[in-house]
């Protein structure tokens, strides 16, 4: 893991394909360690280097959708309070890889009125990218639901709390 972190960017590329393999083999024997990786992809994440963050979303949605989302959107809400701009796009890619994995099944998900309440709070982001990508996502999310009710009880919920 510490190679992903590596200034080389083929050393650093070959570390996160490696990782994403062992991720995809091993999948949710993975989960004590999936903060861990959430966290190493994000950091590497901010790299300028496009070679770099592309492989880098792609680990995240390795990560997201081979481990257990009991623990990836915790691990996630505890990264969401990033600054940058490349960070908060990389964990609205999180949030998609999470909804398109569970579709309609995705209210079933412990926590994951935290995941709505993060995306949300994207969509009123000052970057235009942030906000474009977080509305993209919640309209897979408003389409992924059975009951649209279901999704406006969790924002009801949610305005309540904030006000």
């Amino acid at each position: 893991m510490k190679h992903v972190e590596s200034l080389r960017s083929s050393v650093s590329k070959n570390a996160m394909l490696t990782t994403m393999e062992m991720v995809e083999k091993l999948k949710k024997f993975l989960d004590p360690e999936v903060e861990l990786l959430l966290t190493r992809f994000m950091k590497k994440g901010l790299d300028a280097n496009t070679f770099i963050s592309e492989e880098v979303k792609r680990g995240l949605t390795c990560v997201c959708t081979n481990c257990s989302e009991n623990k990836t959107i915790p691990a996630l809400i505890n990264l969401s309070n990033t600054k940058s701009i490349p960070g908060k796009i990389n964990l609205i890619v999180c949030f998609d890889s999470i909804i398109e994995k569970n579709g309609n099944k995705i209210f079933n998900v412990r926590d994951v009125d935290k995941l709505i309440y993060a995306l949300v709070s994207f969509m009123f982001d000052s970057a235009n990218d942030v906000r474009l990508d977080a509305k993209s996502c919640f309209c897979k999310l408003y389409q992924s639901c059975l009951d649209p009710n279901e999704l406006l009880k969790i924002l009801q919920i949610g305005l309540n709390e904030a006000i």
